[in-house]
């Protein structure tokens, strides 16, 4: 019942473009976060009831669940990073940035570099939007070195 009345509470984006460009800057910092492995920051910008699900470490449901999984996947890879290109806003859904990505990161075969792509969803609640899904999908893994 909670879960249901948090998600009442939620309003979607409207893709004016005031706030198309007010989204696609919250991604733009989401990712700089990720690149400074700053985990704190990350977590504060996602709503308490966000999901994130990724081929490469699996779905998680709730702050605690995403908070315990970015923890050990930076602990796990301190060398990852991320360069993309071009954020824009879904074709599909006006409350959803997309971007292709390059990930590299040292893993016990070497030296990785994957290609993928990634969706953040946002909400507005309580006047303050935040990041409600993150999704991701790895395409593309090389051994670099």
């Amino acid at each position: 019942a909670g879960q249901a009345r948090r998600y009442r509470q939620a309003r979607y984006m409207s893709a004016s473009p005031q706030e198309t460009s007010k989204l696609v800057r919250l991604a733009e910092e989401y990712v700089r976060l990720s690149n400074e492995h700053d985990v704190k920051a990350c977590l504060e910008m996602l709503r308490a009831d966000a999901t994130y699900q990724s081929t490469t470490v699996g779905a998680y449901e709730g702050i605690d669940a995403i908070t315990t999984m970015m923890t050990t996947f930076f602990s796990n890879f301190p060398s990852v990073h991320w360069d993309v290109k071009e954020y824009k806003l879904s074709p599909s859904q006006n409350d959803c940035v997309e971007f292709e990505f390059v990930r590299t990161l040292r893993k016990p075969e070497g030296l990785v570099r994957e290609e993928g792509k990634e969706w953040i969803e946002f909400s507005e609640q309580e006047g303050k939007v935040g990041i409600s899904k993150i999704s991701v999908e790895t395409f593309k893994k090389e051994i670099i070195s």
